[in-house]
């Protein structure tokens, strides 16, 4: 292997060029990530803002039900962050079949703890 286009581990090695990529990434590759985590850190932060800004108006009602929704969107675009990151991390490690598989299976693992499982406890 030439010097820069790969990383070697004491125990085996990884080609992180395999699959006859060019030793240059692609410059545009995982731009919508910082997208992802600035939208999930905003929408995240925003029931704190509303309860800053409605506690003392007798508003509670009002807070508890948009933060509900706030936290839901925000979990919705942080799982898309995480899963954009492993979906980008395994490209490169393992290429693109085995990325997209492990990316379904951390996106199938966020729905059914974010989402559904709360879902069903909530009509339990």
């Amino acid at each position: 292997m030439e010097q820069g286009h790969g990383v070697g581990l004491e125990l085996g090695r990884i080609d992180l060029h395999h699959h006859n990529r060019s030793p240059s990434p692609d410059p545009h590759r995982g731009r919508g990530q910082g997208v992802h985590h600035s939208g999930g850190g905003s929408v995240l932060a925003t029931p704190v803002a509303l309860h800053r800004g409605l506690f003392h108006r007798g508003a509670k009602p009002r807070i508890v039900a948009l933060s509900a929704r706030y936290a839901e969107a925000g979990l919705m675009f942080l799982a898309l962050a995480i899963n954009g990151a492993v979906l980008l991390l395994m490209d490169v490690v393992f290429g693109h079949i085995a990325a997209i598989a492990i990316t379904a299976a951390t996106t199938a693992m966020f729905a059914c703890l974010w989402f559904v499982l709360p879902w069903s406890l909530r009509r339990s």
